[in-house]
């Protein structure tokens, strides 16, 4: 039945059928990563859930364990090199059993036409016609932190450092913005870290064990996971190894989505980082000063910083031109 492919049978070229997410992470899967065993409920599959296609999602589900899973949309127009939909689409975490798995599926399919999901398609020039959407399914990870790591900085285009986030519990709590993060930056060329700022992390989000109600909590960190680092430097620089060589296998920087779990890394999506700014140098850290200069600075709303009258500054639209020539003419001699 093409209405479902394990996540081994499928690479990169799939997009089509298992969706930006599912092609990206069977292609992981073939290269060897650690990526969490799964399923994929193709587009074939898309709108016709049919008693034959729910039989074939729970014989699957019965195959990969029978317990929590992780349901996550896969659309065809996302994680894609110009756009990524980060977001875009729904995301379940601890779904449990046969019932919930296929609410959560049908969840899924239906976010591809959230406002939020239409206007973003809209925005970048997506149309809708032939849209699908697949649907991965992976054994949950019972992570202890999870975040995302950039192996390119995304904050000033270089290609040779990597940005880490972290947090404590499930990934949702660091991409739905949740929860402050620490931050750690690899450079990967060194292989030495060269910042890192651990954050006051108040909040984790973790699997609703008794299973009533919603399927994840969230809830109070420890005071010594407060303000305790997720990662110790030498988990930051094999995970930034990791990303280095998810990205020599894509040939371009990605945007990685990870989990630790009994001390061992899994990656859960990784797609193109479809933007960086241009390559700026490091912030100077010495201002020397020349054997002779002159620094001046002068800001008039700070001299005057409430609203003037229509009169007042069409005095000073001369004023203060005509005042400042004559200040360095004074400091420097006429220029003529």
């Amino acid at each position: 039945m093409n209405e479902i492919r394990w996540l081994n049978e499928l690479t990169r070229d799939d997009l089509p059928v298992a969706g930006g997410k599912g092609a990206n992470l069977g292609e992981l899967v073939r290269a060897g990563f650690p990526v969490p065993d799964g399923f994929v409920v193709t587009t074939a599959g898309y709108d016709r859930m049919t008693a034959e296609l729910a039989d074939a999602v729970c014989a699957a589900y019965r195959r990969l364990g029978d317990g929590a899973v992780a349901v996550r949309s896969s659309a065809t127009a996302e994680d894609l090199a110009e756009a990524s939909f980060a977001g875009q689409q729904d995301t379940y975490l601890n779904v449990n059993g046969e019932h919930d798995l296929l609410r959560a599926i049908e969840d899924c399919w239906a976010s591809l036409w959230t406002d939020r999901a239409v206007r973003y398609r809209a925005e970048h020039g997506v149309s809708d016609d032939g849209l699908a959407l697949a649907v991965v399914v992976q054994r949950l990870v019972p992570a202890e932190a999870a975040g995302v790591m950039f192996t390119a900085n995304p904050a000033n285009g270089r290609t040779e450092e990597t940005v880490i986030t972290a947090a404590w519990g499930l990934g949702e709590a660091v991409v739905s913005g949740l929860v402050d993060t620490d931050t750690i930056t690899v450079d990967t060329t060194t292989k030495r870290i060269i910042g890192n700022q651990v954050a006051d992390k108040v909040l984790r989000i973790d699997p609703q064990e008794d299973r009533s109600g919603s399927r994840t909590f969230t809830r109070s960190t420890t005071q010594a996971e407060r303000h305790a680092a997720v990662l110790s430097d030498a988990e930051a620089l094999r995970l930034a190894e990791l990303g280095s060589a998810i990205e020599r296998h894509f040939g371009k920087p990605q945007d990685i989505e990870w989990v630790r779990a009994g001390g061992e890394f899994s990656i859960v999506q990784a797609r193109p980082i479809t933007a960086l700014p241009p390559r700026t140098g490091p912030i100077p850290q010495d201002w020397p000063m020349p054997a002779r200069g002159l620094y001046f600075r002068a800001s008039i709303t700070e001299q005057l910083p409430d609203p003037l009258t229509p009169l007042f500054a069409d005095l000073m639209a001369s004023a203060v031109p005509a005042g400042l020539d004559r200040m360095m003419d004074e400091l420097m001699g006429a220029t003529g």
